[in-house]
């Protein structure tokens, strides 16, 4: 429950992602788009140009040390999040040398049972393997109606993709005051025969079939 932990004006968090693969870049920008500081880190310049106008600052690595990490000042961040990196070796390096540097809370990606039982003997606060999250998704869209697709972030935050409840039909975001009446922040909403629209505006009406990515807040 990573995104819980120090409060920075009110519930804003200082985040910082290292790997803007899939999964970070999802988090990184679902995390901004939320109200977060959101820090973007990655060793691959196209994609940091592509990122840097959905977060707050882009950071472009040439290596991961202990040195350049300290640079950064992951001890200035309330959350500092282990994503795609060029292995598990690095991956494992930089998720315990980011806990020894003073981060209060690492949370960090594995791709086996080995690098859990590593990461918990260094204090790693979250543990997350992509793969088995991906058969979990699997598994919850096969078995729940309306809803495509989802990304548990924490136990307290999901990323949702969801065809539009018949309760939203014919009414604007505006209207409906996701955010206030359900924690709820529409980050894109995909109508059938027309583009997606990125971060819709109040105004934009839901109509039936429309496709809607939501974060959301237990």
């Amino acid at each position: 429950m990573y995104l819980e932990k120090i409060k920075i004006e009110g519930n804003r968090k200082r985040v910082l992602v290292l790997g803007l693969g899939s999964f970070g870049w999802t988090i990184a920008t679902s995390l901004a788009q939320d109200g977060h500081e959101v820090f973007a880190a990655d060793k691959d310049e196209k994609i940091i140009k592509k990122i840097n106008e959905f977060v707050s600052k882009t950071i472009l690595l040439d290596q991961i040390d202990e040195h350049i990490l300290k640079e950064i000042g992951v001890n200035h961040f309330d959350i500092c999040i282990v994503a795609e990196l060029v292995n598990c070796q690095v991956s494992n390096y930089s998720a315990i040398t980011m806990k020894q540097l003073g981060c209060s809370y690492v949370m960090a990606t594995v791709e086996s049972d080995t690098d859990v039982k590593l990461l918990k003997k260094f204090g790693i606060d979250k543990i997350v393997n992509p793969a088995q999250e991906m058969a979990s998704r699997l598994a919850y869209s096969l078995t729940t109606t309306d809803i495509i697709d989802y990304i548990e972030l924490s136990g307290d935050y999901q990323i949702v993709e969801l065809i539009a409840p018949k309760e939203w039909i014919n009414k604007s975001l505006a209207e409906l005051k996701l955010k206030e009446k359900h924690h709820i922040t529409v980050l894109a909403v995909k109508p059938p025969s027309s583009d997606v629209i990125i971060n819709p505006a109040g105004s934009v009406n839901i109509n039936e079939n429309d496709m809607l990515i939501v974060i959301a807040t237990k």
